[in-house]
């Protein structure tokens, strides 16, 4: 399958100063922070995110698989270009073609690498 389906949720984070605490007490650790820019986009019921990382350009088509297929071909890419790697695997590549150990994909420019 060309595709990666899975149900996500997102909500909304109240007092977001209070969640590492709250976290951590639940037993939870930080495991792989990344930093991304984001700009979003629609066309029609199809979803778009465009994500520029410290590790290349990446686009995001969410929605009915036949419109994926159609716009990711209107683009030029073909379901042979579809990455269905997460951020992590994708950083763990490129870390191993510069040599580096993986830490956290953050901007050269951030204080908290």
């Amino acid at each position: 399958m060309p595709y990666k389906e899975r149900i996500e949720t997102e909500q909304e984070v109240k007092k977001p100063a209070r969640w590492p605490r709250i976290l951590d007490e639940l037993g939870f650790r930080p495991g792989f922070k990344y930093e991304k820019y984001r700009t979003s986009f629609r066309l029609g019921g199809l979803h778009l995110d465009l994500d520029e990382t410290p590790i290349g350009i990446f686009l995001e088509l969410e929605g009915n698989p036949a419109a994926i297929r159609e716009t990711a071909r209107s683009l030029g890419y073909a379901p042979k270009d579809y990455i269905r790697a997460t951020y992590w695997n994708l950083y763990v590549v490129a870390c191993r073609r510069l040599k580096r150990t993986p830490r956290n994909m953050v901007f050269k420019s951030h204080k908290y690498r």
